[in-house]
């Protein structure tokens, strides 16, 4: 049945072995096969026709969609937030997507639209930005509108993207930033000083020995993450909310071992902003450049230097994308060198044989 106003003193309950009517409007009724029993709180007949009014509206605004049935951009963004779940910078980026395109159909959209909100949104940013905070996500929300039938499936494609380009420090900038922390730890005058020194040089060992994003990294705490019997930490990754137990690094090992609290939080510092307080003023008087990020790209070269696999440095870095991780194995001037002086090599021995050989 439909829904329908019940007037006030028509519907009677027995509590506790007496009966009461309902003082105001009441709706009731089934939407969607789901019974719906609310009062209106008014006795005013017109004000209680426009709240059954708005509970139909929030029914139908809230109820999934069927296949083929015609559904907005801005709906489906709604859905597959639900299901995705994002942090709240990106759902505030998928949100400015919506502003833009919002109530167009979402079979309707096409690839142009993306693009013009994108140069709408991030005019002056460059493409790859561009495809980071519109065309992805936008086309993550219209496949996920084709899964459930309220469009047909299509191919986003990217702006073209300038090369990548790694941004990774060396191990020259971390022995200089661990030498001006030295530095710092000496010229300590109280015992809180000398602390939060050892804090800073334990943090520069930890970023160029884990690779760990500096987020997640100030989040470790001592009793929940830190498992020195073991000799591991386990690690909330943001981007992918999965948790990962890791070795630790024998050099970070052992200056936890050796820290005399082990109580609270490993660093002191809750936010990026708070470590940059500090690290931006040491990077501009030493000279150097460097950011926590460079440091996870210092490691996918070195692990890539080393020969590991794509499924090691996945691991390393906690991608989940591979493409994310196969911008370390672009081969280096050194790695090429020496693979084309192995096969020089190879080429020589085999020669050597075939006219040894032939000799015989």
């Amino acid at each position: 049945m439909p829904l329908h106003l019940i007037p006030p003193g028509k519907r009677t309950k027995r509590i506790n072995g007496r009966s009461y009517t309902n003082p105001f409007y009441i709706v009731r009724g089934k939407i969607g096969g789901q019974l719906v029993e609310i009062s209106t709180s008014t006795r005013d007949a017109a004000a209680a026709a426009a709240y059954k009014a708005r509970v139909e509206l929030d029914f139908l605004e809230q109820r999934v969609p069927s296949a083929q049935e015609d559904v907005t951009f801005s709906k489906a963004m709604e859905f597959y937030i639900k299901f995705r779940q994002p942090n709240s910078g990106d759902e505030k980026r998928i949100r400015r997507i919506a502003s833009v395109i919002g109530e167009k159909l979402v079979r309707e959209v096409q690839h142009a639209d993306l693009v013009s909100a994108a140069d709408q949104l991030y005019p002056n940013r460059s493409n790859e930005t561009k495809n980071r905070w519109t065309i992805k996500p936008a086309a993550a929300i219209l496949h996920y509108a084709a899964e459930n039938n309220w469009c047909e499936w299509i191919r986003i494609r990217k702006l073209r993207e300038a090369p990548v380009q790694t941004r990774a420090s060396d191990a020259e900038t971390a022995r200089a930033l661990l030498h001006a922390l030295d530095d710092e730890e000496s010229a300590a005058t109280t015992e809180l000083q000398r602390d939060l020194a050892c804090k800073k040089r334990l943090l520069i060992i930890w970023l160029f020995r884990h690779y760990t994003r500096i987020s997640d990294t100030l989040r470790l705490n001592w009793n929940d993450h830190i498992d020195l019997s073991r000799r591991t930490y386990r690690l909330l990754v943001s981007k992918t909310r999965l948790w990962r137990e890791k070795p630790l690094n024998d050099e970070v090992f052992e200056l936890l071992a050796n820290d005399p609290e082990k109580e609270g939080f490993v660093f002191p510092w809750r936010t990026r902003s708070g470590v940059y307080k500090w690290l931006r003023p040491l990077v501009r008087r030493l000279g150097v450049t460097f950011t926590p990020h460079m440091a996870r790209h210092f490691g996918g070269k070195a692990l890539n230097a080393s020969g590991a696999g794509l499924k090691t440095i996945m691991g390393a870095l906690d991608h989940s994308d591979p493409q994310s991780s196969i911008r370390y194995q672009d081969a280096d001037l050194e790695i090429v060198r020496g693979a084309i002086n192995d096969v020089g090599r190879l080429t020589r021995q085999k020669r050597k044989e075939n006219r040894g050989g032939s000799g015989k």
